[in-house]
């Protein structure tokens, strides 16, 4: 039986949310899309006597603005609502939870007393997607009962981040517990985004390989930023 720290959790307040400043940018990227698909849709209208043969062009360019407007937006009703909270004696939080097929995002709450908490665990992930390695920081809590409650996920990249080391450790403190480090493993599924719970079951990897597979993950963000580099590149050139 895990011994608890004596704590006075009714003294505990804190929260954690995106920055204002990255929700307000991603906002504005999204109404600037919009804003160039209806200068795009209208163009073809106030060009009067002109050929209009291939305004069917323009229009699909007007259409891919509006998805990637529709993409952004979704993305920042995640940054929005996304909130994690030690709120008294409880640890209360709204974060995604999956997507549906036209990928708007779905969220769950979670509330739990900290005097149920019986461990807080945080690794790092490796997994595949179309074939290239990424890794993410996960963070976890399990209960009295059993169940693991997925907190929040950290991609590697330049995506926005919550500070999971400052959430690990102000909830096992509140807890009465101490952070648990998994290592580094390998995982299939799709994470915190795509799970209520996950078991975390998955062997760690040997120190050696761990840092191979980070070094592969590495390179994958090494690469998607040159190809970005180069898109603004050929962007600005023609």
């Amino acid at each position: 039986m895990k011994l608890r720290m004596a704590v006075d959790q009714t003294s505990l307040e804190r929260r954690w949310r995106y920055g204002l400043g990255v929700r307000i940018l991603i906002g504005f990227v999204a109404l600037f899309m919009y804003g160039i698909a209806a200068v795009l849709i209208c163009l073809p209208l106030l060009e009067s006597g002109s050929d209009h043969s291939f305004d069917w062009i323009i229009y699909l360019t007007g259409g891919m603005m509006v998805l990637f407007g529709m993409f952004m937006t979704f993305y920042w009703m995640v940054l929005a609502r996304t909130s994690i909270r030690l709120n008294g004696a409880n640890l209360e939080a709204i974060v995604p939870a999956h997507h549906t097929w036209y990928l708007a995002p779905e969220f769950r709450r979670i509330d739990v007393p900290l005097r149920k908490i019986r461990s807080v665990d945080r690794r790092q992930e490796i997994w595949r997607s179309f074939g290239a390695s990424n890794l993410r920081e996960s963070l976890s809590i399990v209960t009295d009962g059993g169940e693991r409650i997925g907190v929040v996920s950290n991609s590697l990249g330049y995506s926005p981040t919550l500070p999971i080391d400052d959430i690990a450790s102000s909830i096992a403190s509140a807890a009465g517990v101490s952070v648990t480090n998994g290592g580094t493993v390998r995982s299939k599924d799709l994470g915190l985004y795509g799970a209520t719970s996950s078991s975390w079951n998955e062997p760690k990897l040997d120190p050696a390989v761990a840092s191979a597979a980070r070094r592969a993950a590495y390179r994958t963000m090494q690469i998607v930023t040159a190809l970005m580099l180069v898109t603004l590149v050929l962007r600005g050139c023609f």
